[in-house]
């Protein structure tokens, strides 16, 4: 074992293969430990020490140090000044100490339980795979050639992966995270991180937060394997960004779609509730091509479209899915003389059917449908042009039926519909042509349409209710002046029977008569509502099973609520609706049975205003559509 000193001159002091100690004097000196476990000491001046084999311990002191750790477990401290260490496999401390020091490490070094300290720039020279944490506040961590595993832990990190296939984890905190070259596996973790993205990189992830993907130019982002990002910014080969796309996946809607038409083309409107509607993509369509008819053709409780060509009589059916592609069904020929008379359910099956009627014979047919392009053709019925389809209804116990009026004499007949089968054609029934038909509803609970009559005369009432067969049975006529009118007909009291909404204008009135079949009905007391409000719809606002109404004062900007039970309001309630809305739909528009309004105003903005039980809806706007867009 030697002990050697330095002098004041620059030295060079050399160990043997024992446990030497050497120490630098005050100048610049080179110590070298060679083998054995050697402790080398710098002093200050500028000194290399290079412990050689061995488990060495290296200190630099003072001064702008390099040391060597050479083979063995050893401690490397540099000191103060600006030090370079090389460390090497095995090594127990690394420690820069005070300035701005760099460690490089040995290729393939083995990482596992060295401690490094104080070491502001690591640089390795070989592929090494390292697994670096980071500490609880904001750090750099970088890695090397070798596959690294990179976690910032706490704080807002910026994670540096450089060469090879690396794991970067943020964590906590606001992190940036760069893979560089390689497939790189990069994740956000919490807080709003910004991950740079390369092609070929493997699976990347924004993870919680407000998260930005950052799209290398020449990257192409379809080929990413990408999740949990609300933003990409596409950047140039400078970094700058050229170009930002939202990512946010869309929400899932359950509601209603809707279809609109703006000259040559169409597009489907999905919304639900207060959510921000979705549009599809739109779709050519000739203005040759004409809206005959709504209806199921599928039995998917979504509305499907029937076009009409105007000049061949061909017809086509679209069935909406949401906001995908629509799908377009198949083109039959028919002459254009067969117009469509209705579009209803004739055979019960769940499926809406097509009623056909010859404009010049009066005959009629049926042809069934079960899916998009699937038509059975029912043989013609004879009729003459003389009898007018009055209602499409369900008169018997099936499916859809006909009720016919002679023009001429005013009878009328019932036509129990059989799909494309010969229909059960009841007795004709006198009824003189002053008596017209003003609703069929169920007013007596049967679950069979029935008839309300007015005459245009004296504006009394009569209801005729269907027996089945095409009977009927006629009631008693009901005085009404011709004053008042019949603004609807829903059920007010929840009986399963159809009662009355009567309006008076000129005196500002209003009232409901509770139905019971034929017989006398409890008509109830009369409201004021003045001239300017009108019925916009009908419908159970609350879910009590009971039909409410909703009016509308246009002029003012407000619309009510009445909570109904039987002939009066059990509550009503106000809100704001301004006069310059449009109001496309009332109706369920989240498929869980709450009722609400789609409206436009005159700029195009969309709103859905959703119903709660006796409080104001809620309101929110959910997207745009220029009202040049008619909804169909």
């Amino acid at each position: 074992m030697a002990k050697t000193k330095g002098t004041p001159a620059n030295d060079t002091l050399l160990g043997t293969d024992g446990n030497d100690v050497l120490r630098s004097g005050p100048a610049d000196d080179l110590l070298q430990g060679g083998g054995g476990d050697d402790s080398l000491y710098g002093n200050p001046g500028n000194d290399t020490l290079s412990g050689g084999a061995g488990d060495d311990f290296l200190r630099g002191d003072p001064g702008d140090d390099v040391l060597y750790g050479g083979d063995g477990s050893d401690t490397l401290l540099g000191g103060v000044g600006d030090d370079v260490l090389y460390g090497g496999a095995g090594d127990r401390l690394i420690d820069g100490g005070v300035g701005n020091d760099t460690l490089y490490i040995a290729s393939e070094a083995d990482l596992t339980g060295i401690e490094i300290r104080n070491v502001e720039h690591i640089v390795f020279t070989g592929p090494v795979h390292l697994t670096l944490t980071g500490t609880a506040g904001d750090d750099t961590l970088v890695g090397g050639a070798g596959n690294d595993v990179l976690s910032g832990g706490d704080g807002s990190d910026v994670l540096f992966g450089e060469s090879g296939n690396d794991l970067l984890v943020g964590g906590n905190g606001a992190d940036v995270l760069y893979g560089g070259a390689g497939t790189d596996t990069l994740s956000g973790g919490t807080g709003d991180d910004t991950v740079w993205a390369e092609a070929g990189d493997g699976p990347l992830d924004g993870g919680d937060g407000n998260d930005v993907l950052v799209v290398a130019q020449g990257t192409d982002l379809d080929g990413l394997a990408q999740s949990g990002f609300e933003t990409a910014w596409f950047v140039d080969g400078t970094g700058t960004v050229v170009e930002t796309r939202d990512l946010t996946p869309p929400v899932d809607l359950n509601g209603p779609t809707f279809l609109f038409r703006s000259g040559g083309l169409v597009q489907a409107m999905q919304v639900d509730g207060t959510e921000t509607a979705r549009f599809g993509d739109s779709e050519g369509l000739t203005s040759d091509w004409q809206l005959a008819g709504k209806g199921d053709v599928n039995g998917d409780g979504q509305d499907d479209f029937v076009w009409r060509n105007q000049n061949d009589g061909s017809f086509a059916v679209w069935s909406l899915d949401e906001t995908r592609p629509i799908e377009l069904g198949d083109v039959f020929g028919l002459e254009p003389r067969y117009g469509l008379a209705a579009f209803a359910d004739f055979n019960g099956d769940g499926t809406d059917d097509y009623l056909w009627r010859d404009a010049d014979t009066g005959n009629i047919a049926v042809w069934t449908t079960s899916g998009l392009n699937s038509v059975t053709k029912g043989d013609l019925l004879g009729i003459d042009n003389t009898w007018q389809i009055a209602a499409v209804d369900q008169f018997g116990n099936g499916g859809q039926d006909i009720l016919w009026r002679n023009a001429g004499t005013g009878e009328i007949a019932i036509w129990e519909m059989n799909g494309t089968g010969e229909p059960t054609r009841g007795a004709v029934h006198g009824i003189a042509n002053d008596w017209q038909l003003a609703e069929t509803a169920d007013f007596d609970a049967d679950g069979r349409a029935d008839m309300l009559w007015r005459n245009q005369n004296d504006g009394s009432l009569a209801v005729w209710t269907s027996e089945g067969g095409g009977a009927v049975a006629r009631g008693n006529v009901l005085g009404l002046g011709t004053d008042w009118q019949v603004a609807g007909t829903a059920d007010f009291g929840g009986d399963g029977k159809a009662d009355l909404l009567l309006r008076n204008d000129s005196l500002g009135q209003v009232a409901v008569w509770q139905m019971d079949g034929t017989g006398e009905p409890v008509r109830g007391s009369t409201f004021e509502v003045p001239a300017g409000w009108q019925v916009q719809a009908i419908d159970d606002f609350n879910g009590d099973g009971k039909a409410d109404i909703l009016w509308r004062n246009q002029q003012a900007g407000v619309m009510s609520v009445w909570e109904m039970d039987g002939d009066a309001a059990a509550q009503r309630y106000d809100f704001g609706f301004d006069g310059d809305l449009t109001v496309l739909a009332v109706r369920d528009l989240s498929a869980d049975g709450q009722q609400g309004i789609l409206a436009r105003a005159s700029n195009g903005d969309l709103a859905a205003f959703m119903f709660n039980d006796g409080a104001a809806p809620t309101v929110a706007a959910i997207g745009q559509l220029p009202t040049d867009w008619d909804l169909l």
